[in-house]
């Protein structure tokens, strides 16, 4: 299966997958303002994981 969240920092040239995750179903993204480095991702059903912004970084 394709990993659900890819991560480019150099506006698209290289990306890097996130494919630890719990679910690849992704509908939305958040980064909250005091959480430097943080990503929280939810699915459509209501599952949210929170992470490193970083892919292969864990919990």
């Amino acid at each position: 299966m394709r990993p659900g969240l890819w991560l480019s920092q150099d506006n698209g040239a290289t990306w890097q997958a996130f494919e630890e995750l719990p679910f690849k179903n992704i509908m939305r993204v958040e980064f909250v303002p005091g959480e430097e480095g943080i990503i929280y991702l939810a699915t459509f059903g209501g599952s949210v994981w929170k992470g490193r912004e970083e892919p292969g970084a864990g919990r």
